[in-house]
């Protein structure tokens, strides 16, 4: 009895930490049920009364910096034409901030050196530039503006958005062709005259012109030269030659513009440079024949110059004759010679004198006419002119100090010979009346 009393006793004692750790497991579970059991419990209430906080508050507490917005354009570089117009347009889409509202508004008109544009956006380039930068503004409309503000009271869309950079490159305006055209010229008076002198130009019939010409300089191959004003001179070798040179003539800025705007030349280019011929006869000399060759005389003697009355094979008349002139010499310290050929010693000395004569009208008309292919020099004949001391003597077409009165005209043809047939009836006369009276006495006294 005793015996079965200890067995029983040590099962007991056996089954006991096993009872403990199964009640231990069935209180841990009891726990963890009860804890997600809560926070099941905490989650749904929780997200039940989160919802309509979040509903209350749905867009009003978002913030947006629409003063750091650029608007957006359907192109952001624009190519014209200096004097084209275009369009600048916005993009159909903006920022996501705009909310899918339709952006209406008006640009804010803006000019530069290079671009106006318009409140529609309309552009003119006004002048040839490249990647030139340009930022535009953009007003809002109102309706727009009403949009906007129903989504985000307390924003002020009123101010100006400013668009995104626009890069303008226009190109120079290209001009349409025109016909190229070379002005036509010639010599103020046509053929040139004299071996020297200076050449005006004028529009072939029509109005003189300034410029200047291309020089050409005096060489021993090029016997005509001409310097960039005109100043031109003939080589004594080409004067017997005819003359047929061209020369470059450019017209001065001055010229072309008026001629631009003659209805010949109008929409058309002309050619800065022309062509000038300049023609000239050949020249061809007649020397005028003195009769008296040279003058050999002292200080003070006096005395003319004739001219023989015919030159180059013409006949001249007597009132030819009359009306020869020469050209005074006044400045000349050794001789003095007025118009009609009249001269006066001065001063004791010698050497060659070309006196200048001028011809009657009637004389040159008849010469030229005789001489139509050439230009005609004319230059009285060289004579030496020797001059002594008062009371030394001479001889030749001198005085032999004897003073001649000045003659008012000149001698006319057939003049020395009357005056000579005069002289001589004087002494007949004379000698008829002394033979009279010594007669006359003979007869008294007989």
């Amino acid at each position: 009895m005793k015996k079965h009393s200890t067995r029983f006793t040590l099962f007991t004692l056996l089954c006991v930490p096993f009872l403990m750790a199964s009640a231990t497991l069935v209180h841990g579970e009891e726990i963890e049920s009860t804890e997600a059991t809560t926070e099941i419990v905490a989650t749904e209430e929780t997200t039940e009364s989160s919802t309509p906080l979040l509903t209350e508050k749905e867009d009003t507490s978002e913030v947006v910096a629409f003063d750091k917005i650029a608007l957006s354009l359907k192109t952001n570089t624009y190519k014209a034409t200096v004097d084209e117009k275009g369009k600048i347009e916005l993009a159909n889409k903006q920022d996501d901030a705009f909310k899918k509202v339709a952006i209406t508004g008006e640009f804010k008109p803006f000019e530069n050196k290079s671009i106006t544009v318009e409140k529609d956006g309309t552009f003119k380039a006004l002048k040839e530039t490249k990647n030139e930068k340009i930022t535009l503004e953009y007003v809002l409309s109102e309706e727009t503006q009403k949009k906007l503000k129903e989504i985000y009271p307390d924003e002020d869309f009123s101010k100006p958005f400013k668009t995104e950079e626009i890069t303008l490159n226009f190109t120079k305006k290209e001009e349409p062709k025109k016909e190229k055209v070379a002005i036509p010229l010639e010599v103020v008076g046509g053929s040139l005259k004299a071996v020297e002198g200076k050449v005006e130009v004028k529009v072939t019939n029509g109005e003189t012109v300034t410029g200047t010409f291309k020089p050409m300089e005096e060489k021993d191959n090029e016997p005509f030269s001409i310097d960039k004003d005109g100043n031109y001179k003939i080589g004594k070798k080409a004067r017997y030659e005819k003359l047929n040179q061209k020369v470059t003539f450019n017209l001065s800025q001055a010229s072309i513009d008026k001629l631009a705007t003659q209805d010949a030349y109008k929409d058309k280019e002309i050619e800065p440079s022309s062509e000038v011929t300049l023609t000239k006869k050949a020249q061809k000399d007649i020397v005028l024949q003195f009769k008296n060759k040279r003058i050999d005389t002292t200080v003070g003697g006096q005395g003319r110059l004739l001219l023989e009355d015919t030159i180059d094979g013409l006949k001249l008349s007597d009132e030819e004759m009359t009306n020869i002139r020469f050209a005074p010499l006044t400045s000349n310290e050794f001789l003095s010679i007025d118009e009609l050929g009249n001269w006066k010693a001065l001063k004791q000395g010698s050497g060659p004198l070309i006196p200048a004569v001028n011809l009657d009208k009637t004389t040159l008309a008849k010469l030229e006419e005789k001489n139509t292919d050439y230009d005609l020099n004319i230059i009285a004949e060289e004579i030496n002119v020797s001059i002594k001391a008062s009371g030394a003597g001479g001889s030749g077409s001198g005085s032999n100090n004897k003073q001649y009165a000045p003659v008012k005209n000149l001698p006319q043809t057939g003049e020395e010979k009357l005056r000579f047939a005069g002289i001589i009836g004087v002494v007949v006369i004379g000698l008829a009346v002394v033979l009279f009276l010594v007669k006359k006495n003979k007869n008294k006294e007989e």
